[in-house]
């Protein structure tokens, strides 16, 4: 009773057996109500989600992953749930046993992750500037389409180089290199692929 977690309990033909005050106050029943008046395809959103979640747990004997729950007043929610069936000494099923919890919360967070993301990168691919990023053994791990442009340089060429192969004058001794690159208002000289040296001004972190 005290877990924050839905834990709820079904007979095996579906309807509803146990459940905590967890699963109640989810899903929108009255406490102590008499369970066996619901069925598990109540509290699913749809009758095709909720035949996948059965075929797993009759293929698997149980079930792990995201699915969208369906509160008594019609609305839906995405919950993290793990099924299990209940066997007996004889092996005989009696029932599946569930745990669950809303990750609403969590969606929002991922989806505005992902949004944040695509804003950024948009930002970097439209930049006129030149934008790279390097691994700890300075090879390159992103380049935008300006620093592309102006180096002539194709991924397949950059695959094959380091920084010390780009930017004339780095320290090659252990990560010395690093320390060299901090800062900002920097000239470097830059060696595009057709080996032309150029002066650009710029910083790193």
């Amino acid at each position: 009773e005290s877990s924050i977690d839905m834990i709820v309990a079904f007979n095996p033909d579906g309807s509803l057996s146990q459940y905590n005050q967890a699963f109640a106050v989810e899903f929108g029943l009255e406490f102590g109500e008499e369970a066996e008046k619901y069925h598990y395809d109540n509290f699913v959103s749809t009758a095709a989600e909720a035949q996948r979640v059965r075929n797993s747990i009759l293929e698997n004997m149980s079930f792990s992953g995201e699915t969208m729950g369906k509160r008594l007043n019609g609305e839906t929610f995405p919950m993290y749930l793990t099924v299990a069936m209940l066997k007996d000494d004889q092996d005989e099923n009696f029932g599946v046993m569930a745990v669950g919890r809303d990750i609403t919360e969590a969606k929002m967070a991922q989806e505005e992750l992902e949004a944040s993301e695509m804003r950024y990168r948009s930002i970097l691919e439209n930049a006129n500037d030149a934008i790279f990023t390097l691994d700890d053994k300075g090879f390159f791990t992103y380049t935008n389409p300006s620093f592309n442009e102006l180096l002539g340089y194709s991924e397949i060429e950059l695959s094959k180089r380091t920084v010390h192969d780009v930017i004339q004058d780095l320290p090659r001794r252990g990560r010395a290199w690093i320390k060299a690159l901090e800062g900002s208002g920097e000239e470097l000289e830059f060696v595009s692929a057709q080996g032309k040296v150029l002066t650009m001004l710029g910083g790193s972190t």
